[in-house]
């Protein structure tokens, strides 16, 4: 069973192998990383941001995805952040595996808080997966622009139940 370990310096070869070309930099992280994503670029990350950062490993030790949360205490909220998995894991449950564990934890530390996520518009298998481990979408919409693209999304929220 996959479990959860802290971010460490090892894994942030996982954004840089992970995130192929401009386009995916751009879905996996807005504007917060460029491509090529480099190791100067990712420097202190997560502490920079103030994010809570996990890896998520198979029982063999296999780094298989990358996620994170933050903590905003003036909504009560804790939104799940910056996940991916490798690109040769994909569809074998592990989106999951990485979402579900990341709640867990978010709900340790803050557990009165309402944990969200932002999702873009036109990335149906993430929105299913998301709606798999209990969150709904809202009418809350965002966008932002970066390599002279318009991305659209929402904003989820966790229901318990």
């Amino acid at each position: 069973m996959p479990f959860l370990v802290p971010f460490q310096e090892e894994h942030k070869q996982g954004f840089i192998r992970w995130n192929r070309n401009a386009e995916e930099v751009h879905r996996f992280a807005a504007t917060g990383f460029t491509y090529p994503i480099t190791l100067d670029q990712i420097g202190n990350f997560p502490e920079k941001i103030g994010a809570i950062a996990f890896a998520l490993l198979s029982d063999e030790g296999q780094h298989l995805a990358n996620g994170d949360f933050v903590v905003d205490d003036a909504l009560a909220e804790v939104r799940l952040c910056r996940l991916i998995v490798d690109p040769e894991e994909r569809g074998k449950g592990y989106g999951q595996h990485l979402v579900k564990l990341l709640i867990s934890e978010a709900k340790k530390q803050k557990p009165d808080y309402r944990v969200s996520l932002n999702v873009l518009a036109d990335n149906p298998t993430a929105i299913a997966i998301y709606e798999k481990c209990g969150f709904q979408m809202t009418d809350l919409a965002f966008s932002f622009e970066a390599g002279g693209k318009t991305y659209s999304g929402f904003k989820m929220y966790f229901h318990e139940g």
